[in-house]
């Protein structure tokens, strides 16, 4: 009598493990032949960053260069073919639709002989991890376009299985993967072909999508409060792996360490301290060990990779990218046009741009400070960012202090799309619970609802919908309120980096599904995970005065649901 409840549950949960794990697995193949049907797989961005890499990842793997350093003769070769440091768009777009053409680029750069080995160069003023990445791609798929994305791809696949592998008992637990999925699938979708640019998931501005997927695994195990399991310490290394990868490419992903850490600080308080702190069981329940074994993980590649680069031509503030407080006074540009022309007497700098502006206010500040300009240039003529940065930032506080009215209005000015897309994301959340609660639970009602949410939505509405019916039609969804304490903490992390997000070199230029600046869509979807993980977690009934006009009774459906 006691054995027959466990073998009548056995088939369900594994039923219910398949249904999940290969419903991860599918959303993976959708989101890879998205990519193929729309040729992002054959796009090499056209930046600076991503031409020079191919040179140096060239140079590394086909002719044994060290210290992140790329041969002359090889970028000499890629420029020719038009992979060039100053690109030519009209080529570009050429080889970004011909792959074959750019593969054969790619294979003469490889087979080059080269003439002098000892001329070399590095990658100046951006983080140096997408030669790493691009060393990978080629090493595992050989010298094709299509290797970019394949890798990525392939990420994707083994962060995937982590989730399947780790949870095939708990299976329950791989809907944060499902989600995390569907939302990187309706960010590729929003994505244009045409964009070279921004074009694929492999730019390295976007990287940041791939890193928040490790970060969501690792949240899951800490949450799901597991002991010590080897499978999941290897997965969760795993996971820090991926994460010191996309890091090292893109230095803006480090927020997302942020619930990470928080987490294993106050666990260990709850476990140590002796007085009573607020949550402290629920704290004690959760697992230390993931986040541990991630952070070894990623700090291990991250140092590794640091300590590969060339001390002579590394030796400025290479991996740090664009500095925030020059691109804090810069977005001020407008407010100030009319003193263009005083700051162009002061100055002696022509002002066409926001970084000829920059460079004006910058200089304006040495002179009041008595110093010489030679002191914040490097002897090959380059700025020295770490000064330079320290002038920005007093730059922008005296125009606080002379000018608090306009430096009010820049914010709101470049707050507005932030937090418009932000009301957005929980707008449709809050419809979709609406679209559940109002009217009967019968199919017809099911499907207007449906048709409702993508029209407004697309994918993500969708996603809201499903998401915040799931607790209906499988009861066990609510054992993910194990992860509100993680996800929270994610999204509080979120708060100082919306905070600052406008002024973090993100000029908004297209709109991806429903973000605003792609760039940083990964902050929209870190909000979007937390909010649905509570969504289909909720153990709440509805409002009253919402029931009121719900006429169909939601624990029959539940209880039909449980008898299958």
């Amino acid at each position: 009598m006691d054995q027959a409840p466990a073998s009548t549950c056995r088939p369900g949960a594994a039923r219910r493990f398949y249904l999940l794990a290969g419903l991860s697995l599918l959303l993976v193949a959708l989101i890879a032949a998205d990519g193929v049907r729309k040729s992002l797989d054959t796009i090499v961005p056209s930046y600076y960053r991503h031409f020079a890499s191919l040179s140096i990842a060239i140079s590394e793997l086909a002719h044994g260069t060290s210290g992140l350093l790329g041969l002359v003769d090889v970028d000499g070769a890629l420029d020719q073919a038009g992979y060039s440091l100053n690109p030519e768009h009209d080529r570009i777009a050429y080889l970004n639709t011909h792959p074959g053409e750019a593969d054969a680029a790619l294979r003469a750069a490889a087979d080059l002989t080269v003439a002098d080995p000892s001329k070399t160069f590095g990658l100046l003023l951006n983080e140096t991890g997408v030669i790493d990445y691009y060393y990978v791609a080629f090493a595992l798929f050989g010298y094709h376009v299509r290797s970019i994305y394949a890798l990525y791809i392939g990420i994707l696949t083994l962060m995937s299985l982590c989730f399947i592998v780790s949870f095939r008992h708990r299976a329950i637990f791989i809907v944060p993967s499902i989600l995390y999925l569907v939302l990187l699938f309706a960010d590729q979708h929003g994505l244009k072909s045409t964009n070279y640019g921004f074009g694929p998931l492999t730019n390295s501005r976007l990287l940041p999508f791939l890193s928040l997927y490790p970060v969501l695994f690792c949240l899951t195990l800490i949450g799901s409060g597991r002991g010590f399991r080897w499978i999941d310490a290897v997965a969760a290394g795993f996971a820090g792996l991926v994460f010191a990868f996309v890091v090292n490419a893109r230095t803006y992903a480090y927020w997302q360490a942020g619930p990470l850490i928080c987490l294993v600080v106050l666990i260990a308080a709850a476990r140590i301290l002796p007085w009573r702190l607020p949550l402290k069981a629920a704290f004690v329940r959760l697992s230390i060990y993931p986040a541990l074994t991630f952070a070894l993980s990623a700090s291990i590649l991250i140092a590794i990779h640091h300590e590969r680069r060339d001390a002579i031509v590394y030796d400025t503030t290479t991996f740090g990218g664009h500095g925030y407080w020059l691109t804090y006074i810069g977005t001020t540009m407008p407010l100030f046009v009319s003193q263009i022309p005083e700051l162009e007497r002061e100055s002696g700098v022509t002002i066409l741009s926001a970084d000829a502006y920059v460079g004006a206010l910058v200089r304006i500040k040495i002179k009041q400070r008595g110093e010489k300009l030679e002191d914040y240039m490097t002897p090959d003529g380059w700025w020295k960012d770490t000064g330079r940065e320290e002038l920005a930032r007093q730059v922008a506080f005296d125009m606080w202090r002379d000018y608090p009215g306009a430096m009010v209005k820049n914010y709101i000015r470049s707050f507005a799309p932030v937090a418009a897309g932000f009301l957005k994301d929980v707008g449709l959340i809050a419809l979709a619970f609406m679209a559940i609660a109002i009217g009967p639970s019968t199919l017809l009602f099911w499907l207007l609802r449906a048709v409702a949410l993508i029209a407004i939505g697309g994918i993500p509405g969708a996603t809201a919908l499903a998401t915040a019916s799931l607790r209906y039609a499988l009861p066990a969804a609510r054992q993910l309120s194990a992860l509100i304490i993680p996800v929270s903490f994610l999204a509080l992390c979120v708060i100082p980096v919306v905070i600052i997000m406008p002024f973090t070199d993100t000029r908004p230029t297209m709109t991806a599904a429903s973000f605003i600046d792609p760039r940083m869509a990964d902050v929209d979807d870190a909000i979007w995970l937390c909010v649905l993980i509570c969504a289909c977690s909720a153990r709440s009934p509805f409002p009253a005065a919402v029931r009121l006009w719900n006429r169909a009774k939601s624990l029959s459906l539940q209880r039909s649901v449980e008898r299958t």
